[in-house]
């Protein structure tokens, strides 16, 4: 079980669903995914957000985007401080909202996220960089540093981000300096290169 407040919740879930895909030929990326280590994530296939909260979840899955849009609706009839219970199954994810009349309950949707881990590149303090150009999308990289501004707003580093880059043709790691969102652990905002 996962508590998070609502306000918390309602941002992570907002700043997840615009790295979803919405090109309906690749379904396996219309969604976003909870990862049973306790993350939150979704992609395009050009960038990847992911949030990992401080408690993992005891099933991992995918929902639609139909479905987090009725969880967003849930939670703003909850508008009220507060916070949300997620609860997830072998068949799909409920989430209690404090302060509001509806619990959502949502079934997994069957997709098959991709394997995320395999493209996140590890980045060391230190390392040396190689040289070279690459080419990167300034609307994705700018989303990338407003998520995370916003998830540690309430810092005394605010609207510090950390840009991570290597080889041109590793992505990019956005994250901030310090997560300051309650029950979250780690904000990862990957971006892939362009080629140049």
């Amino acid at each position: 079980m996962t508590i998070l407040k609502n306000t918390v919740l309602r941002s992570i879930l907002t700043e997840i669903v615009k790295t979803a895909s919405d090109d309906q030929t690749r379904e396996h990326l219309n969604c976003v995914h909870f990862d049973e280590r306790g993350m939150i994530e979704s992609t395009d296939g050009h960038r990847l957000v992911r949030v990992t909260l401080a408690t993992p979840f005891s099933h991992g899955g995918s929902v639609s985007l139909a479905d987090i849009a009725g969880v967003l609706a849930a939670l703003k009839v909850g508008h009220k401080p507060g916070e949300t219970e997620i609860q997830t199954t072998d068949k799909g994810v409920t989430f209690l909202v404090q302060g509001s009349i509806p619990t959502v309950y949502v079934p997994w949707d069957g997709s098959k996220f991709p394997p995320a881990d395999k493209v996140i590149p590890q980045y060391t303090k230190g390392k040396k960089q190689s040289e070279g150009h690459f080419g990167i999308n300034p609307r994705y990289l700018a989303e990338a540093m407003a998520l995370c501004v916003a998830a540690g707003e309430n810092s005394k580093k605010a609207g510090e981000a950390v840009i991570f880059f290597g080889d041109p043709l590793d992505p990019i790691v956005v994250t901030p300096g310090t997560v300051r969102w309650e029950g979250v652990k780690k904000v990862e905002c990957i971006v892939m290169p362009m080629r140049v």
